[in-house]
């Protein structure tokens, strides 16, 4: 485990931890925890138990609580106490309790890890309250890797619902059924399967089981469109060859330049920049500008092209 300072500027040290560090620690606790209090680990994970292992390591769990909309679940951290998590009501009105599980192990990971960041800044500080810190779980799968307490509740929440050891032993049985070789393509036989295998077995969404299956390199994302899809809106390579030709253009001096350049105002210079380094050189001088009204006149409404008054860029 590494320490760096923290980049937005909190009074916490950041911690480093690799993945399969996260990972073994996170089915280590709620593997301890299970055996302690529900009489041995299984998957999935009752939704019951994960709300007991943030109540045993929180100051305050409000399960019902109203908050912004968009806003899942909030764990607000201080100096001198341990954190108070609320997770929304509204997250309870939904056909599952997905949300509710992934929330409920977000908010664990800010209680576990960086709780107590901010009672060891805090004990360096005078006695008071001091200043807290909220972190919000929004409405999104994956968290944020600018923010590296949030991307780390992330990874925490998946490795408690989703253990790696058990979707590691998962996709090699698919690999065997399907004679397939790892990693599998998300749209592929084995692929879809692994996903659906997760799905069921952990209680959670197709969703969060891509997000946790990509992450861990059993199955890729396939980006490339569908084939009707790409049939449907016209898209060839020739197309595309045709499209890239159109938009690159000539400037005086073999500078090339792509596509025409707007128009800002005829009074000012207008920038554009050459292709072959980063040197941005003034388009339009004042003598320019009046030459390029008057060629505008004489087009008779057709499409304007910046490239009749560009100046060459001195290399």
């Amino acid at each position: 485990m590494k320490e760096y300072r923290d980049p937005l500027g909190r009074p916490i040290r950041r911690l480093y931890l690799r993945t399969d560090v996260l990972d073994k620690r996170c089915e280590g606790i709620i593997r301890e925890f299970m055996d302690r209090r529900s009489g041995g680990y299984r998957l999935p994970i009752p939704t019951d138990e994960l709300i007991r292992l943030l109540e045993e390591r929180a100051g305050e769990v409000d399960t019902y609580a109203s908050l912004p909309e968009g806003i899942h679940g909030q764990t607000t951290l201080f100096y001198h106490r341990k954190p108070i998590v609320k997770i929304a009501e509204s997250i309870y009105k939904t056909r599952s309790d997905h949300r509710v599980r992934t929330t409920a192990c977000h908010e664990f990971g800010h209680v576990w890890l960086h709780g107590p960041l901010w009672r060891e800044a805090g004990a360096k500080r005078a006695a008071g309250a001091g200043p807290v810190w909220n972190c919000y779980r929004e409405n999104i799968i994956s968290a944020p890797e600018s923010d590296w307490t949030e991307w780390q509740a992330g990874w925490v929440s998946g490795a408690i619902l989703m253990p790696a050891s058990a979707l590691r032993a998962w996709a090699a049985a698919c690999a065997e059924k399907f004679g397939a070789k790892l990693p599998f393509p998300s749209k592929s036989p084995a692929g879809m399967e692994l996903i659906k295998l997760v799905t069921e077995r952990c209680d959670v969404s197709i969703s969060a089981a891509k997000v946790r299956l990509s992450k861990l390199r059993p199955i890729i994302e396939d980006s490339s469109p569908a084939p009707d899809l790409k049939e449907k809106r016209g898209i060839t390579e020739a197309t595309a060859a045709r499209a890239a030709v159109k938009t690159r253009r000539q400037a005086p001096g073999g500078s090339v330049m792509r596509g025409p350049l707007p128009l800002k105002n005829l009074t000012g210079s207008h920038l554009w920049r050459d292709e072959r380094s980063r040197f941005v050189a003034p388009q339009f001088c004042l003598g320019k500008a009046a030459e390029f009204v008057r060629s505008m006149s004489d087009r008779s409404g057709s499409e304007a092209d910046c490239s009749a008054c560009a100046v060459p860029i001195v290399q």
